[in-house]
């Protein structure tokens, strides 16, 4: 996992790390089942009102079969909006997933560039808490994009604290049409300079022909070796240690 926000957004600030534990952590119960996923991630789920279901369930038993389509890949996860009181978090993350080759497969990109990278999609995130409790602190920072020893990809410890999850929203089905939320498509075409787009992923162009599936595969494929995951779970902080 690549986390990144716009300017502003620090991604290892208490909201913002728990924005992160709210979505890894869904992908993790998506294949591992809500039970064995995050530390305190299935008390932090069981009332939430609105779940992506690709993410898992408040139920979620576990589904290895989940775990294949993300293997090999770098999830990149962008911050994009981040409002935080002393009882609510709200978010917006825009995502994309690009295959490090040799793995993955050309099929998977469409051979007229009408599907851009893999699965890219935008999530909204809301987690509240009771007035007069503790938000607590945010775990040690991970100051070096490398791999640090003590880092892990995920928490040792309960990260969400006195934090529930209310909604992990896909937008998707608010205005029927896929990709369109302007703040994504902006930081696609960072990710991609010189690409063009009308209003969505699917029409996302490099800024030359392509010849065929293969060709959009090295386009969008990134060579190995891959990144480590950032910022990585180091440890607790403070009261929570």
């Amino acid at each position: 996992m690549q986390w990144s926000a716009v300017e502003g957004i620090d991604i290892q600030d208490r909201p913002a790390e728990l924005i992160r534990a709210t979505f890894d952590g869904g992908e993790m119960a998506a294949w591992a089942g809500v039970a064995h996923s995050f530390p305190g991630y299935a008390d932090a789920v069981a009332g939430t009102r609105d779940y992506y279901d690709s993410l898992g369930s408040t139920t979620q038993p576990p589904k290895p079969q989940n775990l294949p389509p993300w293997a090999s890949t770098v999830r990149y996860r962008h911050i994009t909006t981040l409002n935080a009181t002393d009882t609510h978090i709200t978010a917006r993350i825009c995502t994309l997933r690009r295959f490090i080759k040799p793995f993955g497969e050309p099929t998977r990109y469409s051979g007229d560039g009408s599907f851009f990278g893999v699965s890219p999609h935008t999530l909204d995130i809301v987690l509240s808490k009771p007035a007069d409790t503790s938000p607590g602190v945010p775990g040690e920072r991970d100051d070096s994009p490398e791999h640090d020893p003590p880092g892990n990809n995920q928490p040792h410890w309960n990260v969400y604290g006195n934090w529930t999850i209310d909604a992990i929203h896909d937008p998707y089905g608010d205005n029927g049409v896929f990709g369109t939320e302007p703040e994504c498509i902006a930081w696609w075409k960072q990710l991609f300079p010189g690409w063009t787009s009308v209003t969505r992923p699917g029409d996302f162009r490099p800024p030359h022909p392509v010849n065929g599936p293969w060709e959009w595969y090295n386009l969008l494929a990134l060579d190995p070796p891959a990144p480590p995951s950032y910022p990585e779970w180091i440890a607790p902080k403070g009261a929570d240690a």
